[in-house]
C-alpha cells in the first residue's frame, strides 16, 4: 500500500503512525526538470507498466494521477485521524518539514497530530519552537511554522547517499549532514533525539501528548530572535552556490532562497 496506518499496542498507551505518500510534490509535466521528476519521459518503460499495477496508463497521465491520489490520501488521512483514540499521532511522509503547513495545523488542532516525521532533503533537521539554528529558524518563519505547527523532523542524512552539505548551514544544534533520530516515547512524554554519526547527541525536544495541559502550554512557546541577516548573503548566489544552481531550488517553497533578490530577478 501507497498509504495506509499501523497501530502501536503498549501497556498503558497506544501509537498510530500514518504513513502516506507526498510524492505529487515531485510530479511534474513529462518534459519538466527531468532531474527532479517521477513523470519525466525517461521514467517510462522498464519491467511491466504503472497501469499494470494500478497506476496512470500513460506518461501524460502520471502527473494528474499523483495529485488526484494526493487528494485522496489528504481525505483518508483526516478521517483516519479523526476516528483515532491513539494516545499518539505520528504522521510519517516524504517531503519535507514546511510544505502544506496550513493542512498539517489543521491536523494537529482538530486531530491531534503530535509528531511529522519527513525526509526529502539529505540532511537531519529538528524543527522545534526554541531552536537556536539560524539555517532552521529561516525556514520556520517563511513556512509559519511556529508552535501552532506540530513538531517535525527532516531525516534524510542516513548516508544512502550523499548529504547536502550547505556550506552556508550553521550544522551542530538541530542540524546535521548525517545522523539518526532516536524516539523515547512514554504515556505522558515523547523525546526526540537528534543524534550524529559518532553517536553525540546534537539536538532534542520533548512534547506532551495532544490534550494534555503541557501540550497546550507548549503551543503558546514563541521562537528565539536573533540578529542574523538571514542566508541570502552567505550563500545564495556565491562561487560554490551560483544562482542556476540554487534558484530553481528556491521556487520550491521548502527550499532555501526563494526571498533571495538574486533568485527574485
Amino acid at each position: 500500500a501507497r498509504y495506509y496506518m499501523k497501530r502501536m499496542q503498549h501497556s498503558d498507551f497506544t501509537v498510530d503512525v500514518f504513513n502516506t505518500d507526498s510524492n505529487a510534490f515531485d510530479a511534474k509535466h513529462p518534459g519538466e526538470e527531468p532531474g527532479h521528476n517521477i513523470c519525466s519521459h525517461h521514467n517510462m518503460g522498464g519491467v511491466g507498466t504503472c497501469a499494470a499495477n494500478g497506476g496512470m496508463p500513460t506518461i501524460t497521465d502520471c502527473r494528474q494521477w499523483f495529485w488526484e491520489s494526493h487528494e485522496k490520501q489528504q481525505k483518508w488521512l483526516e478521517e483516519k485521524m479523526a476516528a483515532s483514540d491513539a494516545t499518539w499521532k505520528i504522521v510519517n511522509t516524504h517531503f519535507p518539514c514546511g510544505h502544506e503547513a496550513t493542512f498539517y495545523k489543521r491536523l494537529k488542532a482538530k486531530y491531534g497530530l503530535d509528531l511529522l516525521v519527513t525526509g526529502h532533503r539529505h540532511q537531519q533537521e529538528l524543527w522545534w519552537p526554541g531552536t537556536t539554528s539560524e539555517y532552521l529558524q529561516n525556514l520556520m518563519r517563511r513556512h509559519a511554522w511556529d508552535a501552532s505547527a506540530p513538531t517535525c523532523i527532516v531525516t534524510g542524512g542516513g548516508g544512502g547517499i550523499v548529504s547536502q552539505k550547505f556550506v552556508w548551514a550553521d550544522y551542530g544544534k538541530d542540524l546535521l549532514w548525517y545522523g539518526f533520530f532516536h524516539l523515547t516515547l512514554h504515556k505522558e512524554w515523547m523525546k526526540v533525539e537528534l543524534v550524529d554519526s559518532d553517536g553525540t547527541v546534537a539536538g532534542n525536544t520533548t512534547i506532551h501528548p495532544h490534550g494534555a495541559p503541557a501540550h497546550v502550554e507548549a503551543a503558546k512557546v514563541k521562537p528565539p530572535k536573533t540578529e542574523g541577516g538571514g542566508l541570502c548573503e552567505p550563500f545564495c548566489g556565491d562561487a560554490i552556490s551560483p544562482a542556476k544552481k540554487v534558484c530553481p531550488w528556491g521556487f520550491d517553497p521548502w527550499m532555501a532562497c526563494a526571498d533571495c533578490k538574486i533568485c527574485k530577478n
